[in-house]
């Protein structure tokens, strides 16, 4: 019989784990069946509240378009947008953990990444990680635009006001894209090793740095493996966008409860934690 026990993170570091991502898709879609409705009703929710957030700018094409209230509001409401995305994120990941913990759940529940001080950890999380995310790329922008301006400079049909610091040829060019393609790879890294931060926080209630670095440590332990299952994930999802995007109802909900399955065989469950409370 399977332990739902919380794991030690120590020994989980040291000794490692393996994971299955067949059988955790497979937990994932029976967690989504018991609440099915509950899953694609909140999503058609959040799709509701960016619709409103964008405003008119949702259906114009051309930005020139835009009043200058229309366009105070996309802004504003973009703002908004990233900053209630991550607990609305979680409402997810609050039901999903309701129901590995045979606890009653309520449509309420997909709202609780906004109650009981709940809301700054889960923003936290997603801000701190996103931003180590995007610093690690910085080279990658660097050398990819570098790359694009000495190939535009080898070409004689094209040309630069401004000298550039190295020869202008196709050599060096295809030089800087390739550099910028491995410089890709700390990104993809921490991408994936920060797969189960917010899940931390939510079922642990582990402080933002805590949980960052927590689940970059367990990832890291079978990262490749992770990479297979966050590649799974994207290929249902994509398969979701394939069936004219309605596909994504099913298959976007169903990825994260697929998340949480992974994280309760190789974390286990605070079965006495108030997260669900």
């Amino acid at each position: 019989m399977f332990d739902d026990s919380p794991k030690n993170i120590n020994s989980l570091i040291r000794e490692g784990y393996t994971i299955t991502p067949i059988a955790y898709l497979s937990e994932g879609w029976e967690i989504f069946k018991q609440n099915a409705g509950g899953f694609i009703g909140f999503l058609i929710v959040c799709f509701l509240i960016n619709l409103v957030l964008t405003g008119p700018a949702a259906f114009v094409s051309d930005p020139d378009q835009l009043s200058g209230v229309a366009a105070a509001w996309r802004t504003i409401g973009s703002l908004i947008s990233s900053i209630i995305s991550a607990p609305l994120f979680a409402g997810f990941l609050f039901v999903a953990f309701k129901i590995l913990k045979q606890q009653q759940t309520t449509f309420g529940d997909f709202f609780k990444g906004f109650q009981n001080g709940r809301f700054l950890p889960i923003f936290l999380t997603s801000l701190v990680s996103g931003l180590l995310i995007l610093l690690s790329l910085i080279p990658f922008f660097i050398l990819f635009g570098l790359g694009l301006i000495a190939l535009l400079a080898s070409n004689p049909a094209f040309a630069l006001s401004t000298p550039i610091p190295f020869s202008p040829n196709p050599t060096v060019a295809v030089l800087l894209l390739i550099g910028s393609l491995l410089a890709l790879l700390p990104g993809i890294y921490l991408s994936i090793a920060y797969n189960f931060a917010i899940p931390l926080v939510v079922e642990r209630r582990l402080g933002f740095w805590e949980a960052i670095e927590t689940s970059r440590k367990v990832i890291t332990k079978q990262w490749f493996s992770f990479l297979g299952f966050a590649s799974l994930l994207f290929l249902v999802n994509v398969a979701g966008v394939l069936l004219c995007g309605i596909g994504l109802l099913v298959t976007a909900p169903l990825t994260i409860c697929a998340t949480v399955a992974a994280y309760r065989h190789i974390l286990g469950l605070n079965l006495s934690s108030e997260m669900a409370v």
